[in-house]
């Protein structure tokens, strides 16, 4: 199974000129076992063709480099910044 840095590689040259043409982007935040997930970003994130078009152009792309990945996966990375505002909010050590 490759590492993150192998499936970085290959989404540098094959995807991620596709997505950032359109404003967006991918990367990898993590594998477990055969299985990837992934975190799209810019305009990719949370666009409605993500599911239907997007993630499989991804999946295809990861799979020609290494058949031995099995499902790809969008995963969500929420930023640590945000959350640390949300509790502030949260305990109204913030007013909105």
């Amino acid at each position: 199974m490759p590492d993150i840095n192998e499936i970085e590689v290959v989404l540098q040259e094959k995807v991620k000129p596709h997505l950032q043409g359109h404003g967006g982007d991918v990367h990898v935040l993590e594998i477990n076992g055969n299985d990837v997930e992934i975190e799209l970003t810019g305009a990719c994130a949370g666009c409605v063709m993500a599911d239907t078009e997007t993630l499989p152009f991804i999946e295809g792309e990861l799979k020609k480099a290494f058949p031995e990945i099995g499902a790809v996966t969008i995963g969500q990375h929420t930023d640590e910044e945000l959350l640390d505002f949300a509790r502030k909010i949260l305990r109204h050590e913030i007013e909105l």
